[in-house]
């Protein structure tokens, strides 16, 4: 069957919602110090961005983001042209193999930490003094002290001097905590680097119920998704139910024991997309892979792209379908690791 360069969120039918959760609105108050009159404004207030590790090293980089790419190719005249293409960066490094690997960040043996952008922007951070406990998508807390790391879609690392909670459910930029309470994490503070405002406690609400954690999104028992908005850090005022209830969650995204993909966009929308005929034999965090190395890749706007530009080290592109070689081991991450066949 021929596939569709990019099956954008505007081409997809959004889900229906289910009962609302009440008229009450919960007063979303920082746990860190109030956000300025007149806010940061993030460019790309996105949290899917991933790291793949390939077995000879080669990092690659997937950004949240889309984009147009031309590629040249020798012989042509002029370049062909990829519109609102998935992109690949190729990143060759030093690096030793993967310690443990987030959702936008990865550390390397001997607590080497690395972090990527929205964008892409791949950076070595060096070596770092502590060792991550809790790993969360775009977060993490240190052993021993569980303070809250959080990798913002700036790149920078954020240590926010706030201790964690005993956390029972780990999402992509939230947790859930043994008293039911949800956290969520922004995209950015009140400017790249800041924690000022990036970290949100929701009390008075609970979420107990919640028996699984997506990247943005949770399912909770009565088979309701709720999501959380990447730039606000609002989870969704009224529950999603889907088609079909999840079977294996990723990141930003489920597959449904209708072995359709559901998304979940960066500001929280749920959208139904294409139904696969065959399952993944790995699934990351904005990315899956089949058995005949072809992938799907979600972007942040819930968009599902078959293809993809990647972009060599050295600077040169050339389109793919396929993402070929072995992966390193503990190069791929999804939170809790779920997965109910």
């Amino acid at each position: 069957m021929k596939l569709n360069r990019a099956l954008t969120a505007a081409a997809i039918v959004a889900t229906a919602t289910a009962a609302m959760y009440g008229e009450v609105t919960y007063a979303q108050t920082p746990v860190t110090a109030a956000a300025p009159a007149t806010p940061f404004e993030d460019i790309h207030p996105d949290q899917t961005q991933s790291i793949i590790r390939q077995a000879d090293g080669t990092v690659l980089v997937l950004p949240a983001i889309v984009s147009d790419y031309k590629v040249f190719t020798p012989g042509q005249t002029e370049p062909t042209l990829y519109p609102k293409t998935a992109l690949i960066y190729e990143k060759r490094n030093p690096l030793p193999p993967i310690q443990v690997m987030g959702g936008t960040y990865a550390f390397f043996k001997g607590d080497y930490l690395a972090t990527t952008s929205a964008d892409g922007f791949f950076t070595y951070k060096g070596k770092m003094n502590f060792t991550p406990d809790a790993i969360g998508g775009t977060f993490f807390t240190k052993k021993g002290t569980n303070e809250l790391v959080v990798i913002d879609s700036y790149g920078y690392y954020v240590e926010t001097g706030i201790a964690a909670p005993s956390i029972r459910l780990v999402g992509g930029n939230f947790f859930i905590d043994q008293d039911g309470v949800l956290t969520t994490i922004k995209s950015v503070g009140d400017a790249p680097g800041s924690k000022v405002g990036l970290v949100t406690r929701k009390e008075g609400w609970n979420f107990s119920d919640a028996v699984a954690a997506g990247g943005n999104f949770f399912l909770r028992q009565d088979g309701t998704i709720i999501t959380v908005d990447s730039k606000t850090g609002f989870f969704s005022d009224h529950a999603f139910t889907p088609e079909s209830r999840p079977s294996i969650m990723g990141g930003n995204y489920f597959i449904g024991q209708d072995n359709a993909i559901y998304t979940v966009s960066n500001d929280g929308k749920l959208f139904k997309t294409i139904t696969l005929k065959t399952r993944p034999t790995v699934v990351g965090y904005s990315y899956m892979i089949f058995s005949d190395k072809s992938f799907a890749f979600v972007a942040a706007n819930g968009g599902v792209h078959l293809e993809a530009v990647r972009v060599g080290a050295a600077g040169k592109a050339e389109h793919t379908t396929s993402i070929s070689g072995e992966l390193e081991a503990r190069s791929t991450y999804v939170p809790n690791n779920y997965r109910r066949n």
